[in-house]
């Protein structure tokens, strides 16, 4: 998409700025950037929030877009040690405070079952929620494959086999996009970091999630797959969205759509945060 010159100008002069949030002695440290309707990306697991840079960076176009890593992740600090999905939900709602007024949500991932808990516990917060391949395993049949993996992992954890477990999961995540560019070294030590403490602190509360169907139905949420994702990715979202009559997007790519194809994610989530429905 051709810029125009004024979209040019714009961009040269947009400004990043920096700020910190404090829900019960924990610290976020958040990144605002552009100007327009703001729009609050939620990152998933085994990353940070550059896991959105580029997409961040393309949406921060038209849309004030504020970027945050979650609890336990990267440079985030905390006090105490809590990182339920509830907890997650009330750190985002912190931030929405911090900006005074109602927020679009994106949210990839484990990101987005936090995305869910926050739409049952604050929806007057919210504008419009796109929700990119959540792993609600309730969603799937009893004699599912993946959802057999995903107990494996849980039982392995349950005995203190972290490292086992992590092996486990990461194939589950799907191959890279081939047209993605590649992870930085820097990125990559991130990640291996970040693997580590979802594993340890997260896998359980965001896999066996069950979101409150009657409070979130008919919401403004809009549920999203890659059209390359594995197929347990896509039923679950296919699930959710009848469950809770809402709209399902397919974008192109694959699960990590939003890092690896961030054009193709941006603009399309452009339209949707746009769009008139």
């Amino acid at each position: 998409m051709e810029l125009t010159r004024s979209a040019r100008i714009r961009k040269k002069v947009k400004m990043n700025t920096h700020f910190q949030v404090n829900n019960d002695g924990t610290y976020l440290n958040c990144k605002s950037s552009g100007d327009g309707e703001p729009v609050i990306m939620i990152h998933g697991s085994c990353v940070d929030s550059g896991y959105w840079r580029d997409s961040a960076e393309l949406l921060s176009d038209i849309f004030t877009v504020i970027t945050y890593n979650r609890r336990g992740y990267s440079d985030c600090k905390l006090k105490p040690y809590d990182y339920s999905i509830a907890t997650q939900a009330a750190d985002v709602t912190k931030v929405i405070e911090k900006i005074g007024q109602s927020c679009h949500i994106v949210a990839h991932s484990v990101g987005a079952v936090i995305g869910l808990e926050l739409v049952s516990k604050h929806p007057d917060m919210l504008k419009k929620v796109l929700l990119f391949e959540p792993p609600i395993i309730e969603c799937l049949q009893e004699n599912d494959s993946f959802l057999t993996m995903v107990k494996d992992i849980r039982d392995m954890i349950n005995r203190g086999k972290h490292t086992r477990a992590l092996n486990r999961l990461l194939p589950l995540m799907g191959s890279q996009d081939e047209r993605a560019r590649q992870t930085l070294e820097k990125g990559q030590r991130n990640i291996a970091v970040n693997s580590k403490h979802f594993i340890k602190h997260e896998f359980k509360s965001a896999f066996f999630y069950t979101p409150d169907y009657k409070v979130i139905k008919n919401s403004k949420i809009y549920f999203a797959a890659g059209d390359l994702s594995p197929e347990y990715n896509k039923k679950i979202a296919k699930t959710l969205s009848e469950k809770l009559c809402c709209e399902l997007v397919y974008y192109p790519g694959k699960h990590n759509c939003p890092f690896e194809l961030p054009k193709s994610f941006s603009y399309l989530t452009m339209g949707i945060i746009l769009s008139n429905q």
